[in-house]
């Protein structure tokens, strides 16, 4: 049987992301974080556990067309133009990978030359 990918669906595992961070209020909105922070995120890990780990992500964005992911950006003290992300797998709720990624906010202005 094939996996559902209408727009309802995505939906939906848009929505369970959310709710899945939103309804965990024991988590504090504001640990600081630093690089460190992020050595035990391991391929295989609960959502929850990023949770209880490292607390809400500064943003958290859709992405995937064949396994449909999501990605939780968290930001940490000291660090400019970088972020840790982490791909939680919308079907488990487990990582699907994580490291540090560049900043779009960064890239300057479209079409600026260095």
């Amino acid at each position: 049987m094939g996996k559902i990918t209408t727009p309802r669906a995505k939906r939906a595992g848009l929505l369970m992301s959310l709710v899945a961070i939103a309804s965990c209020s024991a988590i504090p909105q504001s640990k600081v974080l630093t690089e460190s922070s992020f050595d035990d995120i391991k391929s295989g890990m609960s959502a929850d556990e990023v949770l209880a780990q490292l607390g809400r992500p500064t943003t958290v964005f859709g992405a995937g067309r064949t396994e449909h992911t999501h990605i939780w950006n968290y930001r940490w003290a000291g660090a400019d133009c970088v972020w840790y992300q982490i791909t939680i797998r919308d079907g488990d709720q487990k990582v699907r990978e994580a490291g540090i990624g560049q900043d779009p906010r960064c890239d300057g202005p479209k079409g600026a030359k260095d």
